[in-house]
């Protein structure tokens, strides 16, 4: 017979016209309805697909296979056409028969039910719900409504598991998607951007070092990472941290491109601690040591730093010592400063250093203070500080003398 196309219709052309219009289908409106009801259809599912929480999906072989070479050589030959990294994709997915060969354990021994599936595949990064989704997207080519609509943590980490199984597998049109759809929930809510580095980092520890090449970079978590580098205010001070494992705080404080100083860096390491201090202690004690503390401010370092629980007094009084230290030896030039010209006389003139101690003044007041050189004959120490509206010198001895202003 042969088959003529009409617009969406294929009709047989050796077929009377009598027969024809009941044998036609569009193929827009049937293909994926079609694929989607033989999902439902025990005896057309052969393979086994099995996540992290052991929760099983049973999907045709066939419809993995159409859409990834590895799956169609892993299921239908023996894999001799795999090349490198399509082995270690087989490899990570641990794909075995159902039925054992000779001298292996009996299924019967086991207290689960037998299963009628042929292949069994492992992704051990993965949930009944990523793998489910990308099934769906594999017969219909669109993600679920669920997790187009949605913006959350359980979202995202779905996503972010389908791309993985995008990229392991070759799924090229997922791997698209899913890279697309996460990027879309990331800038929505920023704060997420944590769960997608998170779940990427967890990826990385559960595969072999075949995925951690350069060519192999994963580009969603190059993604979040940039992102979480350049915008730690809306992403990790956010309550970003609250998505974070250990390895992946581990990950970000050891990062030397992360756009936070040394107060930042510790605000952000405290608030993940905080949030299970009993588990979390021991890892912000070992990740304190990539901050530099006398880098913090005092006020920081004494009401912060050393009531945090999970720093030692003695690496922060070390710290105050090391400032104290750095400020002894500041030249003036390495201090906050101003440059005073044409004062009247020209011992009014020179460079006055703000000064840093507490002197009885209001935070927002600022002195700044010309110390007499050594080489000079006798004379006092200037200060320069704002009077109402404008700036005035003073002999330090006497700072109701108003010299010029």
């Amino acid at each position: 017979a042969v088959k003529v196309k009409k617009g969406n219709t294929f009709v047989n052309a050796d077929c009377p016209d009598s027969i024809r219009s009941n044998n036609s289908m569009k193929v827009e409106d049937s293909l994926s309805e079609t694929i989607l009801k033989s999902l439902s259809r025990e005896r057309l599912c052969d393979v086994e697909v099995v996540g992290k929480d052991e929760v099983p999906v049973e999907v045709p072989g066939y419809l993995l296979a159409a859409h990834s070479e590895i799956f169609e050589e892993m299921f239908y030959s023996k894999k001799e056409k795999l090349t490198v990294c399509e082995k270690a994709a087989a490899a990570a997915a641990d794909v075995e028969k159902a039925n054992p060969a000779s001298g292996e354990d009996d299924p019967s021994d086991s207290d689960d039910p037998p299963s009628h599936c042929e292949h069994h595949v492992k992704l051990k990064f993965a949930t009944w719900d990523s793998i489910n989704a990308t099934v769906h997207f594999l017969a219909t080519r669109t993600l679920p409504d669920s997790l187009e609509r949605a913006a959350n943590e359980h979202s995202l980490r779905t996503i972010c598991q389908m791309h993985l199984i995008g990229r392991m597998f070759n799924l090229c049109a997922l791997k698209d998607q899913a890279y697309r759809t996460a990027r879309l929930i990331m800038n929505k809510t920023p704060r997420l951007v944590s769960v997608a580095f998170d779940e990427c980092v967890l990826a990385d520890s559960l595969l072999g070092e075949e995925f951690k090449r350069p060519s192999c970079k994963c580009p969603l978590k190059e993604y979040a990472l940039e992102y979480l580098r350049e915008s730690p205010l809306t992403t990790l001070l956010a309550e970003g941290t609250v998505f974070l494992s250990a390895e992946s705080i581990s990950a970000i404080m050891c990062d030397q491109e992360m756009d936070m100083d040394e107060t930042t860096m510790f605000h952000v390491l405290n608030s993940w601690v905080k949030q299970d201090e009993e588990c979390n202690r021991d890892t912000g004690r070992a990740l304190v040591s990539n901050i530099d503390l006398a880098y913090i401010k005092t006020e920081y370092l004494n009401n912060v730093v050393r009531k945090s629980g999970f720093v030692d007094a003695s690496d922060v009084d070390a710290a105050l010592k090391e400032i104290e230290e750095m400020l002894e030896n500041q030249s003036p030039d390495e201090k906050e400063h101003v440059v005073v010209e044409g004062a009247g006389k020209p011992e009014y003139n020179g460079i006055y250093v703000r000064q840093e101690e507490d002197i009885g003044l209001g935070e927002d007041e600022v002195v700044y203070v010309k110390e007499c050189r050594e080489d000079e004959d006798y004379c006092p120490d200037y200060g320069l500080y704002l009077m109402k509206a404008r700036w005035a010198l003073t002999p330090c001895v006497d700072s109701s003398n108003s010299l010029y202003s």
